[in-house]
Order: C-alpha cells, then sequence, then structure tokens
C-alpha cells in the first residue's frame, strides 16, 4: 500500500512540474511570438526582392538587350565573312 501511495504522490508531482513547464514555456513563444512575425515579414520582404533583382538581372544580360546598348553605343555588325578555304596540315612530314 506504501508503494502506491508513493507512486500516486510521484505522479502528481509529475504532472504539476509539467504544468508549470508549460506555462512558461507558452509564456517564453507568446512573447517571442511578435518578433518572429517580424522576422518573417523581412524575409518574404527579401525574397520578393530577391526575384526582382533576379528578373531585372536577367532582363540586362539577354542577347537583345546587348544587341540595342551596342547599336547605342556605335558598334555595328559585321557584314563581311572570312573564310578559311585550305586546311592546314597538321603536323609535317619530315
Amino acid at each position: 500500500m506504501k508503494r502506491f501511495k508513493l507512486l500516486i504522490t510521484f505522479l502528481v508531482l509529475v504532472i504539476v512540474f509539467l504544468s508549470i513547464v508549460q506555462v512558461v514555456v507558452s509564456n517564453r513563444l507568446s512573447t517571442t511570438g511578435p518578433l518572429f512575425s517580424k522576422i518573417e515579414e523581412e524575409t518574404n520582404f527579401y525574397k520578393r526582392e530577391n526575384l526582382l533583382l533576379s528578373e531585372r538581372l536577367l532582363t540586362s544580360s539577354s542577347l537583345n538587350n546587348i544587341a540595342l546598348k551596342a547599336e547605342a553605343l556605335g558598334f555595328i555588325e559585321g557584314k563581311t565573312k572570312f573564310i578559311v578555304t585550305a586546311s592546314l596540315p597538321l603536323a609535317l612530314r619530315q
């Protein structure tokens, strides 16, 4: 009978201890909630900013855009073709 009372007392103490731990953890989470939401908002802002910058980079580095900028700077496309008709030997016999 003494073991049964000891077991019940131990279980009650464990339940009380875990209840106190739950209250402490809940209190900490409730105070850090706004901080987490602010961090999440900043993360979403930077993700959107990275997406916009990535799109701007892809647009700037496209071949059409580069060709238009080169034309605006005065570069012209060469019209003459350079063709090698006779192939040179790779190694000379001696």
